[in-house]
């Protein structure tokens, strides 16, 4: 069996998969303002929302990043999928050192096929974080200002009519 390449190489692989797991972080940092002031476990969903959890996740699981980049988080969503890229070139990689006999490859398959199975359901999972808690962000600031809301009802007296009627209703 051959000895590994050099440790210069193994530093170049660590030194890029790391700046790959903190570009998500970096590229787009509205989201992570916008969940200091929301929980996503917090969350209900309400008719109209414009960001969709369910549908963020599923394609993030298939695609990692896609549901980042739905959800608004363009750089967020890059970066998960340029991770799921990485782990599948670190699995090219490590099969052919492997083929050429060098001990490392094994590892760097392993790792490769760890992190190829990570990143998906990460993504996944981040993505219908990012789709509530912007949904949470967009309910508050499109309220209806407050004041007050007329709407007409009908009301059922004791005598089995109807009495029209007018409701007041009051938004702070």
């Amino acid at each position: 069996m051959k000895t590994s390449p050099s440790y210069s190489t193994h530093f170049i692989y660590v030194f890029v998969l790391s700046l790959l797991l903190t570009v998500p972080d970096q590229l787009n940092a509205q989201y992570s303002i916008t969940k200091q002031n929301y929980n996503y476990k917090d969350y209900s969903p309400v008719e109209g929302q414009p960001y969709m959890p369910v549908l963020s996740g599923v394609t993030s699981l298939i695609i990692p990043g896609l549901g980042q980049v739905i959800s608004g988080e363009v750089g967020r969503g890059l970066g998960f999928f340029a991770g799921e890229v990485g782990s599948f070139a670190t699995i090219i990689m490590g099969y052919m050192l492997a083929w050429g006999g060098y001990d490392v490859g094994g590892v760097m398959m392993v790792l490769g096929f760890g992190s190829a199975v990570t990143i998906p359901i990460w993504s996944s999972v981040n993505a219908v974080r990012i789709a509530k808690v912007k949904n949470m962000e967009w309910s508050d600031t499109n309220k209806p200002l407050s004041g007050f809301i007329l709407s007409p009802t009908l009301k059922s007296l004791p005598n089995h009519k109807l009495a029209p009627s007018v409701t007041l209703s009051f938004n702070f």
